[in-house]
């Protein structure tokens, strides 16, 4: 299946993919966490959405009994990273035979796809995984406050394409024939904030501007080549009224203190899936 053109140009951004996860602290952390959670009777694994291979370029350091790593991206900038056997193929038309791989992971993959290719994929996932599937997620991220205005076109999209957002309940009944080993929350703990609806929705037209990676999904606008510097609504950004500058921040200051909780949870959300009838075996 194909997919946009601006889809196709955000993943073929070179920057996106020079960047060394492994040495960043918290991706780190869920990269171990990931290889960690690969269950010892796993000899083939596939990853799909791979990237530039930040998992399966580590897994046969920590899992010397796996005998076959595959890789599938629809970037080819992120596949010249990926050290193992690689394809460059989409998430909801694999390539392989039905329970080809012992397990199939999707890291950081599923928030991506559009409706269409939710469906697709997870029932692609399915097909191909023999034993187990894992997955990691964002943990319960907010859509609506981290979506922004394209400049251009006017058109409302999250800068990092997500399109998808998960809890530990909707992560549950994700698969129809696997079903849920475990879940967990991963990664360092971070201060968020649970916004009521009228928080959500301030703050939804309140944000700082996309940043310099985005590409707008409608028309394409990449914010790389921008000019000049505009505000939320397309404005360009001209020397704030001093006024108007500090009744926005009284009413921020508010909006924080009475529609707005902290809250502390862990970055990601990271599941364990096994066949259904093997699972429903080891207990009958």
């Amino acid at each position: 299946m194909s997919i946009s053109n601006s889809h196709k140009e955000y993943y073929e951004i070179p920057e996106f993919w020079d960047k060394i996860f492994s040495h960043d602290p918290d991706e780190q952390i869920r990269i171990s966490m990931v290889i960690s959670a690969i269950p010892g009777d796993v000899q083939t694994v596939l990853e799909t959405g791979c990237g530039n291979g930040a998992i399966i370029n580590n897994i046969s350091n920590q899992k010397k009994n796996i005998e076959r790593i595959v890789g599938v991206d629809i970037s080819k900038i992120a596949l010249s990273h990926v050290k193992t056997e690689k394809f460059e193929c989409n998430i909801n038309e694999l390539i392989f035979e039905d329970k080809s791989f012992d397990l199939v992971i999707a890291s950081e993959v599923i928030e991506h796809l559009t409706f269409n290719d939710f469906i697709r994929g997870i029932k692609e996932i399915q097909r191909v995984a023999n034993k187990y599937i894992l997955i990691s997620v964002p943990n319960d991220e907010n859509l609506l406050v981290n979506s922004r205005m394209c400049q251009k076109c006017y058109c409302w999209f999250n800068p990092n394409y997500h399109m998808n957002s998960f809890d530990k309940q909707k992560l549950y009944h994700l698969f129809d024939n696997f079903e849920m080993v475990w879940v967990k929350e991963v990664g360092p703990v971070i201060k968020m904030k649970k916004y009521s609806k009228f928080a959500a929705a301030r703050f939804h037209y309140l944000k700082k501007p996309i940043a310099k990676i985005g590409i707008c999904p409608q028309c394409g606008f990449n914010y790389a080549n921008r000019k000049e510097e505009y505000d939320i609504i397309g404005r360009k950004i001209k020397q704030t009224d001093p006024i108007k500058k500090k009744m926005r921040v009284c009413l921020d200051i508010l909006t924080r203190l009475f529609f707005t909780k902290k809250i502390n949870k862990k970055r990601w959300l990271l599941a364990l899936y096994k066949r259904s009838y093997i699972l429903k075996n080891k207990y009958n």
